[in-house]
Order: structure tokens, then C-alpha cells, then sequence
């Protein structure tokens, strides 16, 4: 399992520039998920904003990259 932390923000209106815009509170907000994430959870911290294109590029090709290394049980189990 990954986790993607978006370094510029996590919601239309704390984008820099925004109304909701803080630099401490993302920090905050990354200290926090690191310290109770568990270490078997891999963190990519990805230098975008939730909402640019290559959060979400990056995001759909992790996915990609988990399903085609899950087995084929796995992938198939929610037909059934």
C-alpha cells in the first residue's frame, strides 16, 4: 500500500494564492500523517497540488502499477 502526500495542497481552496493558503498547516498536516501512518505504509510525497494533473497522472500510475502486481484472485474478486 502508498500513500501520495501532495506537497501544495489537498483541497481547491488552500492552494497557494487560495483563501485557505498556509504553508503550516501542510506541514503540519504531513508531520501528522507520517507519525501515525505505519511504517509498512509507503509514503510519496509528490510536489503538486491534489487537484493538478500530475497529482493525478501519478496517482492513476501507482494505481496501474498495484493492480498489475496484485494477483489475478485479487483483481478479479469484486466480479464475483
Amino acid at each position: 500500500m502508498t500513500v501520495l502526500i501532495p506537497l501544495q495542497g489537498v483541497s481547491a481552496i488552500d492552494k497557494s494564492g487560495g483563501p485557505f493558503y498556509s504553508q503550516e498547516a501542510l506541514n503540519a498536516y504531513r508531520r501528522a500523517l507520517k507519525a501515525a501512518i505505519s511504517p509498512a505504509i509507503k509514503l510519496v510525497e509528490l510536489d503538486a497540488h491534489i487537484n493538478d494533473e500530475s497529482f493525478a497522472l501519478a496517482a492513476a500510475d501507482l494505481l496501474m502499477e498495484s493492480l498489475a502486481a496484485a494477483p489475478t484472485e485479487t483483481r478479479l474478486a469484486h466480479l464475483l
